[in-house]
């Protein structure tokens, strides 16, 4: 391909100014130069180049960046020419290092560019390419990098420094994230660089002269956390270094604690800070200055993760060395003074305008260890605060709740745990109180039969409000009052009006919405409030129409309607349920496909409730949703169909097929056996709607068991279109209905390649299926050949970043191959080189991978120890990120993010429904 400045610089302008096509025709011309054999160095001589334009620079850095995935392809001579060109263009050095410099570059025949950069956004492009080339030479290779560093430290020169501090921030996160690097050697250089960096250190105080030199050692700093966050007595010195230099100063406290707060860890609590913050809330308060909203952040998070250990700190049952692994202890008078302190400010703190999961997270704790400790150290910790707690809550609640719910449950149970602290303080503080939206929150959270003049307060004072914040109050404050719901119709009546007002004559969806959050908490727990009234009930369906309500409001009240129609008197249970099901049969059966999807959506509300005998209201739409799907299926037919016509025709087909499923599920197998043998005749000829059917079957035989005549079929079809690339319920329906013998080679080793997933709920899939199998199969040889491709796999998983989450699933994985040994006595030592090999490679240590593999087959009869060993292990040596590089990513915007959207359209993919089961939580106090 021609390669030549013109050429370039038409692309780099086509990618900034072009149409969408342009930019798309640029993208793949970067993209074929950049993997190209010799990319690298000449793209690094055209960086260098001072006449090309800043958008042509920008975009070769890019390329440059990218390239040097390819570093070790090139001869020594080529990879020192691009370190001392880029090392010239990042520092600008002064003439007598230019020299030097240029004396490196004598045979490369390149004109370097004098000319200054300026543009922030090559800078950091230059910071990120030294950083990856640090990753790949430093320190065999580039010994003396950091004194270069050092050197330009001194010199006192703004952009010298903060191109020092990003440097190495991007350097810390690739030494800590990429999978390029053997863990061995992650240690080995991390410790190396710990020997390093105090020099570096040591000069930084006094180079802090700028507040942009601070913002970039603060990213430095956050970086640097991530990788000393195992070192207690590191953590220790540096964040107090942070705290006592940044953290106490507005403008660098939020990124200052921000680092701080990556040190917490399970054996790191940072209790030495406890006095340092006790001083500066103590010093603000004197000085009459608000604390910044990232302290209370910080105070939240700290006490939080110190609540693991605040009883015996305060209790001085443990020794320090036991409690707090060798960091300065307090656990005196003076420090539950402290830390009184620090509860304190947690609460005074608290944002009054916006909902802060920080907060609830630590007081639901709080006030849980409370009610469960007998500790009266603790309990003389907390008691003062109650009074405040009170008041801080009460505060807190309008800004916790969206409509007529609570933003989350953590809330509601924060509330109940100081109910049972002291329930009648708390009881007469909200008595005392005037009616307002804390009041109505307050009320529906005590739920207290005492309160019921304070509802009546309330409904007397709001009912006629047109705002959405009192209204949405209100119908909380009513909704969560089951009890008195029931027996006080004042109660029913104000829920009655306001239905009428904001949910039938008032056209705003989140007044319809606030409207039916409220009644679906009533029909999920008292629908006989709903049904006793004919005409309430009328009402809500004079309102279930699609043009009335958008679709979201119409599904809801579709929902509360089926739940509440079970409850309604014998005589007229019939009427209603013709009445509900006619919302959803009346437009399946209409041959209009705008007709059909309302149909579909009122259908699913209706038959996901899970309610004992919803069948009798869900069988009458199975005749319709079946003509739906043939109708369906015959207009997909349709040669003349444009692109879009067959996408929307194709999404509906699997909705419908979901909801045919969910329909089916409550019902007596006798009942439904036929008319789920015209689903199965219907879809088993239908293509490209593998993984809903194969979901749809699954939810069915779970619950019909009768269905085993159909196993064999379905495993052979979707065996044959699945297994070169699993979904979820390919693993779910093998789980279900077993594993033959003609099925092991694809499914189990389906699972195995589906174990390092990006998708999450398909490696949880996998990881349980190759558990219920390795514990169902009794034939000994099955452990024996499949065993080696288990283990790797599991550790490939382990060993990457992408999956935190799935850590103990995998390590029960590999629990159940050592159990099934311990019971067929098979145990043996030849497992140990079998881990050895899965992760040698990645550790890049021969001795300490057998010392970990002889260690695991020792805690093989103990699960706990057994998985705590691992995530140690993981600990020790380090988790693995895949870092992803997009090219141009600074580039894309509102515009060009069309062009990524245009490709991934033409990426073909299996159909998927786009019904979703949307319904509030439902809990005590929810």
């Amino acid at each position: 391909m021609e390669i030549s400045k013109p050429v370039l610089e038409a692309a780099a302008n086509s990618m900034i100014n072009g149409s969408i096509e342009q930019q798309q025709d640029a993208v793949n011309f970067f993209s074929a130069w950049q993997n190209t054999n010799g990319v690298l160095i000449d793209a690094v001589r055209i960086l260098a180049d001072p006449e090309i334009s800043e958008n042509l620079r920008f975009f070769i850095s890019c390329v440059v960046l990218y390239s040097i995935d390819s570093w070790f392809r090139y001869e020594r001579s080529a990879l020192d020419e691009i370190k001392n060109i880029i090392f010239h263009l990042t520092f600008q050095p002064n003439e007598e290092i230019s020299l030097n410099h240029a004396q490196n570059l004598s045979n490369s025949n390149v004109h370097l560019a004098m000319k200054k950069i300026d543009n922030n956004r090559i800078k950091d492009k230059l910071d990120q390419i030294i950083a990856k080339i640090l990753f790949n030479e430093w320190p065999e290779n580039w010994a003396d990098f950091l004194p270069q560093l050092k050197q330009f430290l001194t010199m006192k020169n703004e952009s010298h420094t903060i191109h020092v501090f990003m440097i190495l921030s991007y350097f810390l996160k690739l030494l800590d994230n990429s999978t390029k690097i053997t863990l061995k050697r992650r240690i080995v250089v991390t410790s190396y660089f710990m020997q390093q960096i105090p020099d570096v250190l040591s000069i930084v105080l006094e180079n802090l002269f700028s507040p942009g030199i601070i913002h970039s050692f603060l990213e430095f700093s956050e970086a640097f956390c991530a990788v000393i966050g195992h070192n207690p007595e590191m953590a220790i010195n540096f964040s107090s270094f942070l705290f006592t230099n940044f953290a106490v100063i507005d403008d660098y406290a939020e990124q200052a604690l921000k680092s701080i707060a990556i040190l917490f860890s399970p054996n790191i609590f940072l209790a030495h800070l406890i006095q340092p913050m006790v001083s500066l809330i103590v010093q603000r308060e004197s000085s009459n200055i608000s604390m910044e909203s990232s302290f209370h952040q910080f105070s939240c998070l700290f006490l939080k993760n110190f609540m693991k250990i605040i009883i015996p700190y305060i209790t001085e049952n443990n020794s320090p060395t036991e409690i707090l692994n060798n960091q300065e202890n307090f656990s005196n008078t003076n420090n539950l003074s402290n830390l009184q302190k620090i509860f304190q400010t947690s609460l005074v703190l608290a944002p009054r305008d916006e909902f802060c999961e920080s907060f609830w997270n630590l007081w639901n704790e709080v006030l849980e260890v409370f009610v469960s400790s007998n500790s009266p150290q603790f309990q003389q910790l907390i008691s003062p605060l109650l009074p405040l707690v009170v008041t801080t809550f009460y505060e807190l609640l309008p800004c916790s709740s969206q409509l007529s719910r609570l933003i989350s449950p953590l809330t509601a149970s924060s509330f109940k745990s100081l109910m049972k602290i002291i329930p009648q303080e708390t009881l007469s503080f909200i008595m005392n109180q005037p009616p307002n939206l804390s009041l109505c929150f307050a009320v529906g959270l005590a739920r207290n039969n005492e309160l019921f003049p304070k509802l009546g307060q309330i409904i007397e004072s709001s009912i006629n409000s047109t705002d959405l914040n009192v209204i949405s109050a209100v119908l909380y404050s009513i909704s969560r009052n089951t009890c008195l719901l029931q027996s006080q119709e004042l109660l029913i009546q104000a829920l009655q009006q306001l239905t009428f007002t904001f949910l039938y004559q008032n056209s705003d969806s989140d007044f319809h919405a606030t409207v039916l959050f409220a009644l679906n908490h009533v029909a999920s727990a008292v629908p006989d409030v709903i049904t006793r009234n004919k005409q309430f009930i009328d009402l809500l369906f004079d309102c279930a129409s699609p043009i009335k309500l958008n679709k979201d409001n119409f599904s809801r009240l579709c929902r509360i309607l089926a739940k509440v129609i079970l409850s309604t008197p014998p005589q007229a249970k019939s009427e209603y349920i013709e009445r509900l099901t006619n919302i959803a049969t009346i437009p399946l059966m209409s041959g209009d496909l705008h007709l059909i999807i309302v149909g579909a959506q009122a259908a699913w509300s209706i038959s996901s409730i899970s309610i004992l005998g919803s069948y009798i209201i869900s069988k009458q739409l199975w005749a319709p949703l079946l003509n739906a799907m043939k109708y369906i299926r015959e207009s997909a037919q349709s040669s003349q169909l444009s692109t879009n016509s067959a996408e929307q025709l194709s999404s509906q087909f699997s909705d419908l097929i979901s909801v045919f499923a969910s329909s089916v599920r409550s019902a007596p197998f006798s009942l439904c056996r036929k008319v789920i043998d015209k689903f199965i005749h219907l879809v088993s000829t239908v293509t490209g709607h593998d993984t809903v059917i194969l979901d749809a079957f699954n939810m069915m035989y779970q619950i019909h068991r009768g269905l085993d005549d159909y196993r064999d079929n379905f495993a052979q079809i979707f065996v044959q279109r699945m297994a070169g690339n699993p979904q979820q319920s390919f693993f779910e329906f093998f789980t279900i209905a077993g594993l033959k013998d003609h099925e092991e080679n694809v499914v189990v080793g389906g699972a195995c390649a589906s174990l390092p997933n990006p998708d999450i709920l398909i490696s949880k899939s996998a990881t349980y299926l190759l558990r219920e199998i390795i514990s169902r199969k009794k034939d000994p040889q099955f452990l024996i050949h499949w065993q080696p491709h288990i283990i790797r796999a599991v550790f490939a998983s382990l060993f990457d970043e992408l999956h935190k989450e799935m850590i103990v699933h995998l390590i029960k994985v590999l629990f159940s191959i050592y159990k099934k040994h311990i019971r067929n006595s098979t145990l043996n030592p030849f497992i140990d080189q079998l881990v050895v090999e899965a992760i040698s490679e990645s550790v890049g240590d021969a001795d300490v991978s057998m010392h970990f593999a002889v260690s695991l087959r020792s805690f093989a009869n103990s699960k706990n120890e057994f998985v705590q060993l691992i995530k140690d292990f993981l600990l020790a040596y380090g988790r693995l990120n895949p870092l992803e590089i997009k090219l141009f990513d600074e580039s894309v915007t509102k515009e060009t993010s069309c062009t990524v959207a245009l490709i991934r359209a033409e990426i073909p993919g299996d159909s998927g429904s786009t019904i979703q089961n949307e319904d509030e939580y439902v809990t005590q106090y929810s």
